[in-house]
């Protein structure tokens, strides 16, 4: 937006929401309450001019999976609208006939004057016909499912006041945190009667990601310094019943965003705030227990493609992935492709890939010349705050290790316009690896055929494999800033 002397923001979602997928039953035209196609907004009000003008973005994902959607000329991009006179003096924005297939995410940029403009986020259905009121500061919404957009305006004004509150202790801040969501709460119930299904479990969904994911950051702050022992707490927001109250639900059988917050707040409760490894086995009964349809078969294969070498024991993922295909959890023939060739090459005790790589002199480097030794393969890009927190602590333990039989490898993964300058500076400057490790740089992290973090099935950064001295893979140790390295020290320890 705009530099402007004053403006009103109102962030609904300010993260991803939980979309839905749609390929399987019932499909996303059975969700919305209307047959209609398109939906319009218009928005009035007395202090819009001839120079007033609004921008609508409207959100496609590439895992809506939804077979309308190569016919939606509208998806994904800025419609720009500017005021025009509807008759005495008064002026209005009118978007006319957009085109949501299913319910999508969507932003409003409005800007009235040099010194007003606000920002409305929202979901938006086909059959949708709304008209946005502003006069001095105020809103007021009128016309077909206004209700949804009064329920999710009353909202963004409670979520929006919990980022005013970062002063507290960690302790308080958590329990503020709940009180706001269970607010939120008890506002959207309101709407129940008033809004479709479909929409109430999405925001309901999206309401209580955003308390827990901000509730998590907290925790394990508490949990690094040992103070989590002294927190004693009882989840209201997200807890067995909750997650047994969704199960039955559109959500846990449509939603990939639920099913990837789901898998991570289980990881977190059972893993992460313990300071221990996932257990693999454990992590998908859950998961099957609590979804279905291509929800199940999203999170299982984002299970695999997450902790493929975060588990000890290897046998037990490839039973679970057998488990998986044997019960049908997993129907589609490409995602079945791509965990057989996870269970044949990226589990513990398989032969690592001997890539080749240039590091900072300009030389060719291969894993196999670091036979006999034990390596840390370090993936990064930039830029990681998390590979940052990682860094100094990888860097000591590395000291540990000076005279030993441990070389960590540093490999930067380079995106859109980075290059071999980038990375020499960061090496130079030690920004996410030292200058004692051996630095590479990987082909661009798209070229997902010849890279090397392709090879390993790196989804994210930082990611850290071990690989044991006859060049096997020994696994993937928890993120060192979340136990201080100790995991990490241990696995080094024990294969030297």
């Amino acid at each position: 937006m705009k530099n402007f002397k004053s403006s009103i923001k109102l962030y609904f979602c300010s993260s991803i929401p939980f979309l839905l997928l749609s390929s399987t039953a019932p499909k996303l035209n059975a969700l919305s309450q209307d047959s209609t196609t398109y939906a319009t907004i218009s928005i009035e009000g007395n202090n819009l001019s001839s120079s007033s003008h609004a921008q609508l973005f409207m959100r496609d994902f590439e895992y809506f999976a939804d077979s309308r959607r190569e016919h939606n000329e509208n998806r994904n991009k800025v419609i720009d609208e500017k005021a025009a006179n509807s008759g005495n003096g008064m002026y209005s924005i009118h978007f006319s006939k957009i085109y949501p297939v299913g319910l999508r995410y969507a932003e409003i940029d409005c800007y009235i004057s040099e010194n007003i403009a606000f920002t409305l986020p929202f979901f938006i259905e086909p059959g949708d016909s709304i008209k946005i009121i502003y006069n001095n500061g105020m809103f007021n919404f009128s016309g077909n499912k206004s209700e949804k957009y009064k329920c999710q305006h009353r909202l963004n004004q409670i979520l929006f006041s919990s980022t005013s509150q970062r002063s507290l202790s960690k302790t308080n801040y958590i329990h503020y945190l709940d009180s706001i969501s269970l607010l939120s709460l008890n506002v959207l119930d309101e709407y129940k009667n008033e809004i479709s299904d479909s929409v109430f479990m999405v925001i309901k969904s999206f309401i209580i990601d955003r308390c827990q994911r901000k509730k998590n950051i907290e925790i394990i702050s508490l949990n690094h310094y040992d103070s989590i022992s002294k927190f004693n707490y009882k989840n209201p927001i997200w807890n067995e019943s909750v997650s047994e109250y969704f199960k039955t639900t559109l959500i846990a059988r449509q939603s990939i965003m639920y099913a990837d917050f789901l898998t991570s707040q289980y990881e977190f409760d059972s893993c992460y705030s313990r300071k221990t490894r996932i257990n693999f086995k454990n992590c998908y009964q859950y998961i099957t227990r609590k979804l279905s349809g291509p929800a199940r078969e999203w999170a299982i294969l984002n299970l695999v493609q997450k902790h493929n070498l975060d588990s000890e024991d290897g046998e037990n993922i490839e039973k679970c992935v057998k488990d998986a295909i044997k019960s049908g959890f997993v129907d589609s023939d490409s995602v079945k492709n791509i965990l057989v060739d996870y269970c044949d090459l990226l589990i513990p005790g398989k032969k690592a890939f001997n890539f080749s790589s240039e590091n900072i002199h300009g030389e060719r480097v291969r894993l196999t010349d670091f036979k006999g030794k034990v390596v840390l393969l370090d993936f990064y890009c930039h830029p990681c705050g998390a590979c940052r927190r990682n860094h100094s602590i990888i860097d000591s333990i590395s000291k540990q290790y000076l005279h030993k039989d441990f070389v960590v490898i540093g490999i930067f993964s380079p995106s859109g316009t980075q290059n071999k300058k980038l990375w020499r500076r960061l090496v130079m400057d030690e920004v996410y690896t030292s200058q004692i490790d051996i630095n590479l740089i990987d082909k661009a992290y798209a070229d997902t055929f010849h890279n090397v973090a392709s090879k390993y099935k790196v989804n994210g950064f930082p990611t850290l494999i071990l690989i044991n001295k006859n060049g096997r893979l020994i696994g993937s140790p928890i993120i060192p800033y979340v136990d201080n390295g100790a995991h990490l020290n241990e696995l080094i320890h024990n294969n030297l």
